[in-house]
């Protein structure tokens, strides 16, 4: 399974080179290129299949690897979709896990409002609310 996310970029580099050769435009989009192992920033991506990625407090199980010990930037909520894993030109693994979660709408609009943005005041309501430009270029330039 570790392959199936290469094949599927490669394929998507392939499709990218040879749409461009289609266009009149050139989008910049080059030849696929062999990417050396030693570069200073690699990355492998993993799906979720058969429950071979899990989470349980701070350790991590990936497929190849086992359980690892991770830092949690914040909590784990919803069903892990895909795990990518990325070494850094320092030397540190960054595990980055895309969830699904399901949101509740309870939105009821009971009322519309215009907006208007401009350059003397940043945005005015159509309820008379004024809200200033913060100028940041003016103020940075003093400073």
């Amino acid at each position: 399974m570790l392959l199936h996310y290469s094949l599927k970029n490669l394929e998507t580099a392939y499709k990218n080179f040879f749409y461009d050769l289609k266009k009149a435009k050139s989008k910049g989009v080059g030849f696929p290129k062999f990417k050396k192992k030693n570069v200073s920033k690699q990355s492998y991506k993993t799906n979720l299949t058969n429950g071979n990625i899990q989470v349980i407090e701070n350790h991590l199980k990936l497929p190849k690897l086992g359980w690892v010990k991770f830092y949690k930037s914040q909590e784990i909520t919803g069903h892990v979709v895909n795990v990518t894993v990325t070494r850094t030109s320092s030397g540190k693994y960054i595990a980055s896990i895309l969830c699904e979660t399901e949101i509740e709408k309870h939105l009821q609009v009971t009322q519309n409002i215009g907006l208007d943005l401009g350059i003397k005041y940043y945005l005015v309501t159509s309820d008379g609310e004024v809200v200033d430009n913060p100028k940041y270029y003016r103020t940075q330039t003093r400073k």
